[in-house]
């Protein structure tokens, strides 16, 4: 009976659903509910980009949508994510499903799977700007949210490089006077400055330098100039863009730590 759920799940068949929890097995969903990390048929639904039958589930059993299966995904982290050789279609209907979940629900944005990441993480990560956007909307405490390092979706957008999605966030952060959350230390102490600098990000690193404190120290005492200092003395020959960031910083007031008080 669960094999034909699953099924139907994956085919968004909604009259197929009805008839097993009206007919043949009315528990079936209440059964699965308390496995705990396990693949819930709403996390097929999202899987498949199945819009119409996963508002139906929602209906029936909301607690899904909160439920993380063994890869410690919700099925909201599942419709972000990317599948290789995804087409676009199929990145369409995922989105899609998405967003209807997040009208019924906006605090699914801050529902925390596996190394606390939430779908906001998830969305940053995948540079998926249009859930990006919608998600900010729909659950702007979500901006709050951090890893299990201590990492904000800002964080995260210049770990992985993705300047796209950092603009996004930078440009919603402006505008919601919550450009604090661009202070924010990870667990190394880092801010996204640090990183910048560590990544060779010029273009971040000038965005960044006038709105978070650029002599700040992270938790090995290093400061953003130290940093791009260690990167132009790591390579017996520097790239420009290192030598830039250097040069910009020093001129923004960048300093060494063992020069501060």
């Amino acid at each position: 009976m669960e094999e034909a759920l699953y099924h139907a799940s994956s085919e968004g068949n909604v009259d197929a659903l009805y008839d097993m929890i009206i007919k043949a097995d009315p528990g079936v969903l209440r059964r699965i509910s308390k496995i705990g990390h396990a693949d819930t048929p709403l996390h097929e639904a999202a899987r498949a980009g199945q819009t119409a039958f996963a508002i139906e589930l929602m209906a029936l059993m909301p607690s899904f949508a909160k439920q993380l299966n063994p890869q410690g995904l919700s099925p909201l982290h599942l419709a972000v994510m990317s599948e290789a050789d995804e087409l676009t279609e199929e990145r369409a209907r995922k989105n899609k499903i998405a967003m209807a979940l997040i009208e019924l629900d906006p605090e699914l944005v801050r529902v925390k799977g596996r190394e606390m990441m939430t779908p906001l993480h998830y969305a940053v990560r995948e540079n998926n700007l249009e859930l990006l956007v919608e998600f900010l909307c729909a659950c702007p405490k979500s901006i709050n949210d951090l890893t299990n390092k201590h990492q904000s979706a800002v964080h995260i957008a210049v770990q992985e490089g993705k300047p796209h999605a950092f603009k996004v966030l930078l440009g919603w952060l402006s505008r919601r006077n919550k450009e604090e959350v661009l202070r924010f230390k990870d667990s190394d102490g880092n801010t996204a400055l640090h990183i910048a600098v560590g990544k060779e990000q010029f273009e971040v690193v000038r965005e960044l330098s006038s709105k978070v404190k650029i002599n700040s120290r992270n938790s090995k005492g290093l400061t953003a100039w130290d940093i791009a200092d260690r990167n132009r003395s790591a390579n017996g020959n520097p790239s420009e863009t290192s030598r830039k960031i250097g040069k910009f910083l020093k001129n923004r007031g960048g300093r060494p730590a063992d020069s501060l008080p």
